[in-house]
């Protein structure tokens, strides 16, 4: 694909290596280690004040219990890895600041998104606070998996949460 013509506006990164693509592959999605365990749990805190009702009945999530998909990255997806490993793009009313190989788990695991919506995989912001990621909850279909969005501080599989924007990576990024 000839990706500089994909878009309207194109600031690339260097391309990812075959190292990024096997840590893409091998790590990003692999189970939760114990130390990556005990630094979410050392994050958690009760966000609500001890005179809120809240309080009491506030939780931790537990992150040694998150199901995290174990599944490939579309060859589309490391195409343009391979490409642009991570930039900012345009094209249409659609903003795509992608993630790079190194940074994916990092959102992942920050935004606990294998607690609000399991299955789900970040893989850019859309400028703003809304992310599109990969829905891996079932197995690829033609070797994809549907795109979605949804805002960073509201994560979730209700349809007013995550919004199914295409079928596949590259119809993510070619329709505007």
């Amino acid at each position: 694909m000839d990706w500089e013509n994909v878009f309207q506006y194109v600031a690339k990164d260097i391309p990812a290596t075959v190292d990024d693509i096997t840590y893409l592959q091998k790590s990003v999605l692999a189970p939760l280690t114990k130390s990556e365990i005990v630094e979410i749990n050392s994050q958690q805190q009760n966000p609500f004040s001890v005179s809120d009702p809240l309080h009491e009945k506030y939780q931790t999530i537990d992150p040694s219990k998150w199901d995290i998909p174990m599944r490939q990255f579309p060859d589309a997806f490391v195409a343009f890895l391979e490409w642009s490993n991570g930039g900012n793009f345009l094209r249409g009313e659609r903003e795509f600041n992608m993630f790079c190989t190194k940074s994916i788990r990092g959102y992942l695991l920050a935004y606990q998104i294998p607690a609000y919506m399991p299955g789900a995989v970040p893989f850019a912001f859309d400028g703003g606070r809304e992310f599109y990621l990969f829905d891996m909850r079932e197995e690829m279909n033609d070797g994809e998996y549907p795109i979605l969005m949804a805002h960073s501080e509201s994560l979730g599989w209700d349809q007013d949460d995550a919004i199914r924007i295409a079928d596949t990576f590259i119809e993510a990024i070619t329709e505007s």
